[in-house]
């Protein structure tokens, strides 16, 4: 069962929470929380990502403050999700509890930080990354017994 679901990215503004958010929404009985390997605590998101998550799928992140990554975090999560290759490794290292339950968002793939580009980036971006967000809900939904909404 996975009850407890980490997203994690660098600075936790742009792409661990909207991923998280994305998550949370499609998987409603699972726990889902975002942190960042080198996060500064209590960031606001990203304003264009936060604006166009908003235009895109109603999400309201406007809230969110960010995380650094703790070992507690590692501890307590089921499955952790991870934007780049090099987060993964970090993690490893950093904490040996997330051995085994670590995996990049996007099949072994790094996910661009859009962080600093032109709107229309976000929004190519996003697009990207809602349909390897609904690929994982859709894993996470069916080892728990569940159907993730769409």
């Amino acid at each position: 069962m996975i009850r407890q679901l980490l997203v994690v990215c660098t600075a936790n503004i742009c792409r661990s929470p909207v991923i998280a958010s994305v998550l949370a929404e499609c998987l409603p009985g699972v726990a889902v929380s975002s942190a960042g390997v080198a996060a500064k605590a209590g960031l606001p998101a990203d304003p264009v990502a936060t604006a166009v998550l908003e235009a895109r799928k109603g999400f309201d992140i406007s809230g969110h403050r960010s995380r650094p990554l703790i070992r507690s975090m590692c501890e307590a999560a089921d499955l952790i999700l991870v934007m780049e290759r090099g987060q993964r490794e970090i993690i490893q290292e950093r904490f040996k509890s997330a051995w085994g339950k670590t995996w990049t968002l996007d099949a072994g793939e790094d996910v661009f930080d859009p962080v600093g580009y032109p709107r229309h980036v976000y929004d190519e971006w996003l697009e990207h990354i809602l349909k390897k967000a609904d690929t994982w809900a859709n894993r996470v939904a069916g080892i728990n017994g569940d159907s993730a909404k769409a």
